[in-house]
């Protein structure tokens, strides 16, 4: 990617890329990355269903994409999060089994495996499932937009456990790898198909608190398990993108010195889709300076 698209968020290259939102944890970020504006509202990971429109949402009421966008992730808010009751669109997410028609042999046998195999946790899944569904679903309906929420390195860092953070963020780039090849090789997405990779928050950038994201409002409210860090966690603001495809300007390593935020991530994606951003909305972060000029 650092040689086919473009990486922004090297720090040691002066790249920069933040949160805007004032909590730097997962329900605010989330929401942030896909509807492109902080909401001060949304301040906890509840699984309260999101009164604001992601461009999921957005993009499935396009004549185009309609029935064509799809949602997979590892983390059991999802739901709630893209609002699955209002959006109607099809989201797969936690410990949910596939359920379209026409499900494969191997979709199938992922169901019952995922039943079958302890996960860590108790409201995510091992990404490997999340990945698996994700790509019997392509296989089948080929959708236009596809949402991929991997979970295992964040859950990992909040139980210590670094060899096992290090290694889920190795098989993240192998699905990544895998996802790219198995597109390249459909003819409906070769040469065609522009991906997007972030993250929802950063991490402590110390040995002490690098299990730890917070900002200084969320340890005195909904992360007050975390209030002996009066400050909040330094770092967990810090964040990266990168990107590639056939609309994707070319950057070796990285050459973005200025500062960019998440709140930028949906109109780009809306952008490379070939909409002008504000037909999706006005109000929101304005589109990074990656996408190649048509």
């Amino acid at each position: 990617m650092a040689k086919e698209g473009v990486l922004i968020g090297n720090r040691d290259l002066g790249s920069q890329m933040q949160v805007t939102n004032g909590y730097w944890f997962s329900y605010p970020g989330y929401n942030e990355l896909l509807t492109g504006k902080a909401d001060p509202n949304i301040d906890s990971n509840k699984a309260i269903e999101n009164p604001n429109i992601t461009i999921l949402e957005w993009l499935n009421k396009q004549s185009e994409y309609q029935g064509k966008v799809a949602a997979f992730g590892s983390w059991d808010v999802f739901p709630a999060i893209i609002n699955r009751t209002r959006s109607g669109l099809p989201i797969n997410a936690g410990f949910e089994s596939a359920d379209w028609a026409g499900l494969s042999d191997k979709a199938q046998w992922l169901n019952t495996l995922q039943t079958q195999v302890p996960s860590p946790w108790h409201n995510v899944r091992l990404d490997a499932f999340t990945f698996g569904f994700t790509k019997e679903y392509i296989l089948l309906h080929q959708p236009k937009v596809i949402y991929v929420a991997l979970g295992e390195t964040d859950d990992f860092a909040h139980q210590g456990n670094y060899p096992e953070y290090l290694r889920g963020a190795n098989r993240a780039d192998k699905f990544i790898a895998q996802l790219w090849t198995l597109l390249q090789s459909m003819e409906q997405y070769q040469d065609n198909t522009n991906l997007i990779i972030t993250v929802d928050h950063g991490r402590g950038d110390s040995a002490q608190s690098w299990q730890h994201h917070a900002s200084p409002k969320a340890v005195k409210g909904y992360l007050n398990g975390l209030k002996q860090y009066q400050d909040g966690i330094p770092g967990a603001d810090q964040i990266w993108l990168a990107a590639m495809g056939p609309d994707v300007k070319e950057s070796v390593g990285s050459q973005q010195t200025s500062n960019f935020t998440l709140d930028q991530v949906a109109a780009t994606a809306v952008q490379l889709l070939g909409f002008d951003y504000l037909q999706f909305a006005t109000d929101i972060g304005r589109p990074l300076p990656i996408i190649k000029q048509r």
